[in-house]
């Protein structure tokens, strides 16, 4: 890393800051140097910061985590935030627990910084040409991106170079953020008024950043979501309502929830890039019908004025 992980503030009223814990049988981090000499290497330099979201009532989470962190060579440089869970609203408490890692990412001025949750699980196929993958995307960002997702749940999908795509995603959860993209949530708390958001998915963080116009993501994703029980669902289930049956009643249980967001990752981001095409396609029909429709009603109109000959004045 460029720059040192100390926290800059050891705790705020949502939360603290830690280290990620040591494993003593980790090659990157561990005191054995049995291992050292034949781990994998892998070059994170590229990134000036690495945070993991965690909630302070699931320690569990955080030691899934930290394996994590252990096993990609992210422990070394990563830091926890150890969030409190908002009593009042989940979705409150998430928002502000990003713009919590975002504000102290800013004050160490990092410009690349790798934002995970602490339900992160790497692909099994991660290797030490992974980062450089992840590297040679941010390099070939645009100037307007702000960030590249390296989890996600895809709602359109546009490949716009070998490893890279430009998106409209929900559960980004694991994304490498820019300068902007830090400045935006600095600036941005929950309650802001005028903040869009994507039209399904509910009113996350996930959703307001599904409509920015400059979100990339790596393809193929390199991370997924653990399959493990979501605390912000279920921590306020709504009331069992009266009509809710069938395959719509089945599909908002939590347990088949998780389960859909934690092995259905890559078929959706394949779905994705094979319908984008087709919504583009109807979006441009559904844009330019009416006016072609009323184009060729003025031609037709033209042509029989200028056929009929005038009627002569007695």
């Amino acid at each position: 890393m460029a720059r040192s992980l100390e926290p800059t503030a050891k705790a705020t009223g949502l939360g603290f800051f830690q280290r990620c814990p040591t494993a003593p049988d980790c090659p990157f981090c561990g005191r054995s140097s049995a291992t050292a000499g034949t781990a994998p290497s892998f070059d994170w330099s590229f990134l000036d910061g690495v945070y993991c979201i965690s909630l302070v009532t699931r320690p569990d989470r955080a030691r899934e985590a930290a394996r994590e962190l252990h096993r990609v060579g992210l422990c070394r440089d990563a830091l926890f935030f150890r969030s409190i869970q908002d009593p009042s609203s989940t979705k409150r408490g998430i928002w502000e627990a990003h713009r919590s890692v975002a504000r102290d990412a800013r004050a160490r001025a990092c410009k690349r910084t790798l934002i995970l949750e602490d339900d992160v699980l790497f692909s099994r196929s991660f290797s030490p040409r992974t980062p450089s993958s992840v590297r040679d995307a941010l390099e070939a960002l645009p100037p307007d991106g702000v960030a590249v997702d390296v989890r996600h749940w895809p709602v359109w999908a546009d490949v716009v170079g070998r490893s890279i795509m430009r998106v409209s995603a929900l559960c980004t959860h694991a994304y490498v953020a820019s300068e902007g993209l830090l400045e935006w949530l600095c600036a941005t708390p929950y309650e802001s008024p005028g903040v869009r958001r994507s039209r399904v998915g509910g009113k996350g963080i996930d959703t307001a950043l599904a409509v920015l116009p400059a979100m990339y993501a790596l393809f193929p994703m390199v991370a997924m979501q653990r399959d493990s029980p979501n605390d912000h669902v279920r921590l306020r289930q709504p009331k069992r309502r009266r009509g809710v049956r069938g395959l719509r009643g089945y599909l908002v249980r939590p347990r088949v929830r998780d389960y859909a967001l934690s092995h259905l990752m890559r078929v959706d981001e394949a779905l994705a890039i094979a319908i984008t095409p087709l919504l583009m396609l109807a979006w441009f029909v559904a844009r330019w019908t009416p006016w072609a429709v009323g184009r060729s009603r003025r031609l037709l109109r033209r042509s029989v004025e200028l056929s009929v000959p005038a009627r002569r004045r007695p």
